[in-house]
Parts: C-alpha cells; structure tokens; sequence
C-alpha cells in the first residue's frame, strides 16, 4: 500500500486518513500504524466505519487536528501573559502516563509515553515519544 501510495503523489503525504474494516484489533491496525511512522515518518488517524456518530467524529477531528500542528485546548494560565519563573526562566513541563491491559490480560504489553513542551506561552502544546 505503501509503495502504491507514494508513487501516486508527488511527494511523501503528511497525513493520512485510514478507514479499516474493523476496530483497533484489526490485523491491520498494528502494522499499519508502525510502519506509516517509524519509517515513514506520516502522521495517520484510522477510522472504523463501525460506529460513527457526532462524538466518534468529534474525537477523530480532534485527534487530527493536534496531529497537524493544531491547538485544541489551552489552559487558563496560558493566556496570561505571566506565570512567575516560567515566563522568565527556559523551563520544560513534562507529562507522562501509563496504560496497561486489562486485567487477566499478560500478553497485552503496558505501554508508558512522556510530553514535553518548552514553547511558552503555549505550553499545551507538545512532542510526544512512546
């Protein structure tokens, strides 16, 4: 697919949009998404045609959107134009977290991520490495 795709273009995309025939645990899924990424080095959002409703799409949106750059939310204090230390001093605000299978589930590895970001004033906005 991937071959296919780039020949087609006159340029490797920034972005692509998947539709799979089923949800995350597609044989697809995985596979997919490591190789558009890792050695692509393209942003994708799959979509599952299973359940589309006005929730489903606004999460997808809003998933795209941060993916291209975009900004979703901010925090309060980002649109002060002060925040004592941060404002003056080079600081970097780090978030990280930590998702497991479900319970009884072993062979579904945990899988630990960590944001940064040092662009003040918008500090919500981030890198992330998995």
């Amino acid at each position: 697919m991937f071959e296919n795709i780039l020949a087609k273009l006159p340029g490797p995309p920034q972005f692509l949009l998947c539709v799979l025939p089923e949800r995350k645990n597609s044989e697809i899924y995985g596979p997919w998404k490591k190789k558009s990424l890792s050695e692509f080095g393209i942003a994708t959002q799959c979509i599952s045609p299973t359940k589309i409703n006005d929730q489903y799409l606004t999460n997808v949106l809003l998933k795209i959107n941060s993916k291209l750059g975009g900004t979703n939310s901010l925090l309060a204090i980002e649109q002060s134009s002060c925040i004592p230390l941060i404002k003056d001093t080079p600081t970097m605000i780090l978030g990280m977290d930590v998702s497991h299978g479900s319970p009884g589930r072993s062979d579904i590895p945990s899988i630990a991520a960590v944001v940064g970001s040092r662009s003040w004033p918008l500090i919500s906005r981030y890198r992330a490495a998995v």
